[in-house]
């Protein structure tokens, strides 16, 4: 495994069924949480990011509780209502990453 820049994206194996796995993964996780390598304004720039894409906290997906291992590790875990919605922010934070990367 290769090590991930800050801000990228640790998805669970549930979205990487075509790809080889990028740092640390969630194992057997549901489809429909999408683990993100995020700490501190990246939080609220994801939030943001998927805002403008119309995904929205409270009615397209749930912040996890609190997890100290988690904080530690640099990793946020949001919970989608939908498996779909779940993929596509995840497309959608990847393509803002590398976006974001080239300017």
């Amino acid at each position: 495994m290769h090590p991930t820049k800050r801000g990228e994206l640790k998805r669970s194996t549930a979205f990487n069924a075509t790809r080889p796995l990028i740092g640390k993964t969630m194992t057997d996780a549901p489809e429909n949480e999408a683990l993100f390598n995020i700490t501190g304004h990246y939080v609220q720039e994801l939030k943001a990011v998927l805002q403008s894409e119309s995904i929205v906290e409270g009615t397209d997906y749930e912040n996890s509780a609190f997890n100290e291992k988690r904080r530690n590790e640099g990793l946020h875990l949001l919970r989608f209502h939908k498996t779909g919605t779940a993929a596509q922010a995840t497309q959608i934070w990847e393509k803002h990453m590398t976006a974001r990367a080239h300017r």
